[in-house]
């Protein structure tokens, strides 16, 4: 189950050379630094004008929802998901 947030976040990212070469490495949020393990999902989406990047991520723990607005250059964390089960 996800929990919309839509907050504004500081985050580091390696950009290559198109869309598909952005990687989101770590991102703060409440005060917590996040590193992002792997990226599952990219894909682009439209907000009125607006065309955001969207990534589908994990940390190991929890699933994570990041937008990236290339008009504005800001970061959001859209979603996040509880903590994953363990491993029986």
């Amino acid at each position: 189950m996800y929990e919309t947030i839509n907050e504004k976040i500081d985050c580091k990212a390696y950009f290559g050379t198109s869309f598909y070469d952005v990687t989101p490495d770590t991102f703060v949020w409440e005060d917590a630094e996040i590193k992002v393990k792997d990226v599952n999902y990219i894909h682009k989406l439209r907000e009125g004008s607006k065309i955001l990047h969207s990534f589908s991520c994990t940390d190991g723990n929890r699933m994570f929802e990041l937008r990236f607005d290339a008009s504005e250059l800001k970061w959001y964390l859209s979603r996040i998901s509880r903590p994953l089960a363990a491993a029986s």
